[in-house]
């Protein structure tokens, strides 16, 4: 099954789940986006960007 395909539920953060995303999206890399953590604005269609607070909140590319 697919992440993006997955029930509501949330799940925490992990290198496998990281490495899952950057093969099921096809993405060149993987960012992880934590509260109060500084990161660049520049868009870049080849990456996945995660947000996560304690969960993974969002997941999207560019």
């Amino acid at each position: 099954m697919m992440l993006a395909e997955r029930n509501k539920s949330s799940a925490a953060y992990t290198e496998a789940i990281s490495e899952r995303l950057e093969e099921e999206s096809g993405a060149g890399a993987v960012r992880m986006k934590r509260p109060g953590m500084a990161y660049t604005l520049e868009y870049r269609a080849d990456r996945a960007s995660v947000d996560e607070a304690e969960i993974i909140q969002t997941i999207q590319c560019g």
